[in-house]
């Protein structure tokens, strides 16, 4: 069973919200929204990706790593509307450390459960 097989409907949502925020990119690149600049708020999509990787996660490391991008995109949102001093120039490193602790997390889990008699195929 290859296990990079995802679920359609994930996709396709996935595509929607990608191909609307660049329609919406562009239509303010045209000057069809005044005041309001799209960029600023980009820490949702952090949000929506990282509750996504949570509710479809295959293991407690990719909970991990969904709940790490959610943080950092909630953390961003507090910087933006000044209810949290440090930006991305400082939470950036957030990012390896999610990472580096959803892979430990994942090989532990998978080292544990490998007994060493698995058949090669």
């Amino acid at each position: 069973m290859n296990r990079c097989q995802h679920h359609p409907r994930i996709s396709a949502f996935t595509g929607l919200i990608i191909f609307l925020t660049g329609v919406l990119l562009l239509l303010g690149e045209f000057g069809f929204f005044h005041g309001f600049a799209l960029w600023k708020i980009w820490p949702l999509a952090l949000v929506v990706l990282g509750i996504l990787k949570m509710v479809n996660a295959r293991g407690i490391g990719h909970r991990i790593w969904g709940s790490v991008i959610t943080t950092l995109g909630v953390l961003l949102l507090a910087n933006y509307f000044a209810y949290f001093p440090y930006g991305i120039d400082r939470l950036w490193p957030l990012f390896i450390v999610g990472l580096g602790l959803a892979l430990l997390v994942d090989g532990n889990r998978g080292f544990r459960h490998s007994t060493g008699d698995e058949e090669l195929q």
